[in-house]
């Protein structure tokens, strides 16, 4: 039986009788079992997406997916196929919502969960002045609590998103958050590069523009790119950190970092919170290297007492070995001998 009907429906189509080739394929679903339907949808959703009716395509593919919901994967490629962007981002976030297991036509196409939320990201940031119903940044931030290993793409997207709006100032926004999340030297540098590229790109915009009267705007464009290349050491040396709060290794390289910089009060403040955060037990390195060097920095600023007060409270410290715990003592006598006392 379902024979005659998809042929009939068949030699409609061939005629370009469109109106009554899908109310045929209607009558074939109402007049045929249900546990025979699926021969039928497979060439009426393959007729409507031939028609070049993007509207009748959707609301024929709506009906189905009420019967077989996996179908979505099929249903969204269709949707980006015809410019569709609004209807397959909702519907992209409908698949994603309903955990449902998805299937494809396409056998080499990945329907997992990541792939799905990585998709939905980027055809919302590729189209944001054509998607209106899905909003970007709530999606990006609840796929980076759960696809880490994706962070760096994740941030990147949300900030092209800005972009494509024109909103230049959320991107930078959204990139000056990413480089002081992200945990990982990979990720940082595919956000740095994407970061310089933009500032790189509306400084050359502006040179080629020749417009005079905004001077200012590219000169304060200029410092701020500047300022961000003198940065960009800090901001790798916190990655590191953040991945090891007890790498001793990485907090003298931010205390030479601010040193320079001849910045004094940085110099303190970081010797200060290194010594609050490091877990002895837990160190990568020596942490009695940071006492002494803290010392050895008030030494040579000539104030011996706060030297000689570090070193008393390095001694006093819990958790050394007995090792660093003598190099302290015999620090603490050099100075002593260095300053004739």
């Amino acid at each position: 039986m379902p024979r005659i009907w998809l042929d009939y429906c068949k030699f409609l189509a061939n005629q370009k009788l469109v109106t009554r080739t899908r109310e045929t394929y209607d009558r074939a679903l109402r007049a045929l079992p249900v546990t025979q339907h699926e021969r039928i949808w497979k060439e009426y959703l393959a007729f409507v997406r031939g028609v070049g009716v993007p509207a009748m395509a959707v609301r024929v593919y709506r009906r189905y997916l009420k019967l077989n919901t996996r179908a979505i994967h099929d249903y969204v490629a269709f949707l980006l196929a015809a410019d569709e962007h609004d209807e397959a981002a909702r519907q992209l976030v409908v698949a994603i919502d309903s955990g449902i297991e998805l299937k494809s036509s396409d056998s080499t196409a990945d329907t997992s969960e990541r792939a799905l939320w990585l998709k939905l990201v980027e055809l919302v940031a590729s189209n944001a002045a054509r998607v209106s119903s899905v909003r970007l940044e709530p999606v990006v931030r609840s796929a980076l609590q759960r696809f880490t290993n994706d962070a760096a793409r994740l941030w990147i997207a949300l900030a092209d998103y800005a972009i494509r709006l024109g909103n230049f100032e959320k991107a930078r926004d959204v990139f000056e958050e990413a480089l002081v999340s992200v945990m990982t030297v990979r990720d940082f540098s595919q956000i740095w590069d994407a970061y310089t590229r933009f500032e790189d790109e509306l400084i050359a915009a502006q040179m080629e523009s020749g417009n005079d009267a905004d001077e200012g705007t590219f000169e304060l464009r200029l410092a701020r790119y500047e300022a961000l290349i003198e940065r960009q050491p800090f901001l790798l040396n916190s990655v590191l950190l953040r991945q090891n709060i007890s790498n001793v290794h990485e907090w003298h390289k931010r205390v030479a970092l601010y040193q320079e910089r001849g910045d004094a009060a940085q110099v303190v403040a970081t010797y200060t919170e290194a010594l609050t955060s490091v877990d002895a037990a837990a160190a990568d390195g020596k942490l009695h290297s940071l006492w002494v060097a803290f010392a050895k920095w008030y030494e040579a600023q000539a104030q011996l007492d706060t030297a000689r007060d570090i070193l008393q409270r390095a001694t006093a410290a819990p958790n050394h070995a007995v090792d660093e715990l003598v190099t302290v003592h015999c620090e603490a006598a050099e100075l002593e001998l260095r300053h004739g006392e």
